[in-house]
């Protein structure tokens, strides 16, 4: 098996990031990215970027991009072992082809069910909480809690 089942902690300034096949980062992906940094702020890191041993970035430099951004030292990793650089560039492929944007109806359905949540657990939970805590405009989560509803 080419990835190894442990993860691990390095630090950020050690993993070498070779030449990517995504050159040039639009303004929608630098507004991705922020939403990115902050989601790693207030949560963490979610899922452990791939590196060689040789400690060369496989997968993951959005969230190795966003710990720089943040200085955060460490980074959490897991080994990937190719058998070929064809392999390496499938595994870039792979991450950026097949990643799944949520459709409107899902989003709003995550927005109005997390508020409907979060009113159980704080009798005093609003729209406006719900807006900052989600990063979210208040419209969006009106809308969000009548198609949840709905």
């Amino acid at each position: 098996m080419p990835i190894s089942d442990d993860h691990f902690w390095l630090p950020v300034s050690h993993i070498h990031i070779p030449e990517r096949m995504r050159q040039n980062f639009t303004s929608d992906d630098f507004t991705k990215l922020q939403s990115l940094e902050d989601s790693i702020r207030k949560y963490g890191q979610f899922s452990p970027i791939l590196i060689t041993r040789e400690l060369e970035l496989v997968a993951g430099h959005r969230r190795l991009l966003c710990h720089q951004r943040l200085k955060k030292p460490i980074i959490k990793c897991t080994y990937y072992d190719p058998t070929s650089h064809a392999e390496l560039l499938a595994i870039e492929l792979e991450e950026n082809l097949k990643r799944l944007s949520m459709n409107w109806r899902s989003i709003m359905l995550g927005i109005g069910r997390y508020y409907e949540d979060m009113k159980k657990v704080d009798v005093t939970w609003d729209l406006r909480k719900t807006a900052l805590q989600l990063g979210v405009p208040g419209g969006t989560v009106q809308k969000s809690i009548a198609v949840y509803q709905f």
